[in-house]
Order: C-alpha cells, then sequence, then structure tokens
C-alpha cells in the first residue's frame, strides 16, 4: 500500500514538472537554449541523484539490426552495427528489451528507473559511446520492429523517476 502510494505521488510530481516546463516554455527562450546547449558539453548534476528524484533528460532508441533486413536507419546492415554498439553492451551483455544505456555519473549502472512518458521500467545496464551526461538511450529490441520502435521514441525530452539507485 505504501509503495503504490509512494509510486502515485512520484507519478504526480513528474507530470507538474511537465507542467511547469511547458508553462515556461516560449520561442525566444527555447531558441536561445538550443543554441546555447549544442555550443556547450553535457555536464553530469551537481548533486547527486537519489531515489525518488525525478530527472529530466533526453531520450532516444536503439536496437540490434538483423542481417537481411528490409530497412535499416543507415541503409546498411554494417552501419546500423556501428551506431547501435555492435550488438553488444559496454559490460559485454547482449542486450534485452527492458535496458537502458546512461552516463554513469548521472544514472549509475544497474539503477532502476521509470519513464512515463514511455510507460517503461527498465534497468540501467550500458553506457553507449554518445551518453553523455543527462540523455538516456532505450533499448528497443532487434530487426525491422526494433528499428521501428527506436524511430517512434525519437529524440524528445522525458521525465525519468530513479526506483532504485545502485
Amino acid at each position: 500500500m505504501k509503495k503504490s502510494i509512494f509510486l502515485t505521488v512520484l507519478l504526480l510530481l513528474s507530470f507538474s514538472f511537465l507542467g511547469i516546463a511547458h508553462a515556461k516554455k516560449d520561442n525566444n527562450y527555447s531558441a536561445k537554449r538550443s543554441v546555447a546547449s549544442k555550443e556547450k558539453k553535457s555536464t553530469p548534476p551537481k548533486k547527486k541523484i537519489a531515489e525518488g528524484d525525478a530527472i529530466r533528460v533526453l531520450v532516444t532508441g536503439y536496437y540490434t539490426p538483423v542481417k537481411g533486413q528490409n530497412k535499416y536507419a543507415t541503409k546498411s546492415f554494417r552501419g546500423d552495427m556501428k551506431r547501435n554498439g555492435g550488438g553488444k553492451t559496454s559490460s559485454g551483455k547482449i542486450p534485452e528489451e527492458g535496458m537502458v544505456a546512461t552516463d554513469p555519473r548521472v544514472i549509475p549502472t544497474g539503477t532502476e528507473v521509470y519513464i512515463p512518458e514511455l510507460e517503461l521500467y527498465a534497468v540501467a545496464e550500458d553506457t553507449g559511446g554518445d551518453i553523455k551526461g543527462k540523455r538516456i538511450d532505450v533499448y528497443t529490441g532487434s530487426g525491422e520492429e526494433g528499428l521501428k520502435e527506436a524511430l517512434d521514441i525519437g529524440n524528445r525530452m522525458v521525465t525519468v523517476i530513479i526506483i532504485k539507485r545502485a
């Protein structure tokens, strides 16, 4: 009972963060911010993220290509294998759905997270070559279905709730 109340409160907090962020958005403000964010390297937060904290991160998707697919993101099997980590995580494991790649300075490997916008519970099991700062990469499966789901996730800001910190 306490756990469900706690999760409900966390979800309400995450949605309130979304409302505040949306209310503050102004065309001039967002344009200036996007230019500044491209020039500045992403840095980890100054304070450690604790269990129950909600943070805003950039989310993308990655998948494992299969030889002979009709469609590849880079137009080739080899290109997609290189772009998506070669079929193994940074620790040498084969990726599985429910895994995410994170910057371990922000979200340590082994941390359990919830992403309300994707309705996804996941574990940080990978680091990824391009994953720096407040960014998260969701593993979506293999083959054309994995590619479709990765493309559906796109490249957008989401709220990540820390369920259990490693």
